[in-house]
């Protein structure tokens, strides 16, 4: 399962089990979203209109619903959480634009079982 976040909290891991944290581009998210159903769970309003505004020029397919979902997000191993960073301040309530001094990054989280050899191969890479 892959889903689409604003933040990423040790709680959200079912279980014990490994994480790959990478930095990513727009690029690759839309590559990872456009390929297979996702879930979107962006927590914050502001941030749920912007990034999809983002994806929809990346020919992302946008959920009717929308991008915010207040959800509670569990991974358990072999699911993937993209997570779209605010860095630099809060956003205002009510924005439309990210203000000066704000960007978002891309992260790109993948779990896996602790047995699971794949883990070393991925971060040998």
């Amino acid at each position: 399962m892959i889903y689409l976040a604003n933040s990423f909290s040790l709680q959200m891991l079912a279980g014990d089990q490994c994480i790959t944290v990478r930095k990513t581009d727009l690029r690759h998210v839309a590559e990872k979203l456009s390929a297979q159903n996702y879930i979107p769970a962006i927590g914050h309003e502001d941030l749920a209109g912007i990034a999809s505004a983002m994806l929809e020029k990346a020919l992302v397919p946008i959920p009717s619903g929308g991008l915010y979902d207040r959800c509670r997000v569990t991974l358990h191993p072999g699911d993937e959480l993209i997570v779209l960073q605010v860095v630099g301040q809060r956003l205002p309530i009510g924005c439309k634009d990210l203000p000066d001094g704000v960007k978002l990054e891309w992260f790109h989280i993948e779990t896996t079982s602790p047995g699971d050899s794949s883990f070393l191969q991925k971060s040998i890479s």
